[in-house]
């Protein structure tokens, strides 16, 4: 009977790894799928930020061309910026742990 019980246990603790890690999974997945459905509005972001529009509108902004209750966080010095700086680590985060969990499979 302690073999039995001993078989339980193991197949319950490897039941729960199972849905955990399957939970992970597909949480990972759907925001890995939202991330590259944002792709485009990703670029026209960076295209805005990099291109000069960008500069345009933060100008504006200070000058009170702008209503100043207008929710502007996107000029901000940084927040474009860092999005983009952590978009792109991400990206290298999730190369390098897929590859490290190829090579561990």
């Amino acid at each position: 009977m302690g073999v039995m019980n001993d078989r339980v246990k193991n197949i319950v603790e490897m039941e729960e790894r199972l849905d955990k890690i399957q939970a992970a999974v597909d949480e990972a997945q759907a925001a890995i799928d939202k991330l590259k459905s944002l792709s485009d509005e990703m670029e026209l972001l960076r295209n805005y930020y990099i291109d000069g529009e960008w500069t345009d509108d933060f100008d504006a902004h200070n000058e009170g061309k702008i209503a100043q209750d207008i929710k502007c966080g996107v000029l901000s010095e940084d927040a474009v910026y860092n999005l983009l700086t952590d978009n792109y680590s991400l990206a290298i985060y999730m190369l390098e742990t897929a590859t490290e969990m190829i090579k561990n499979h």
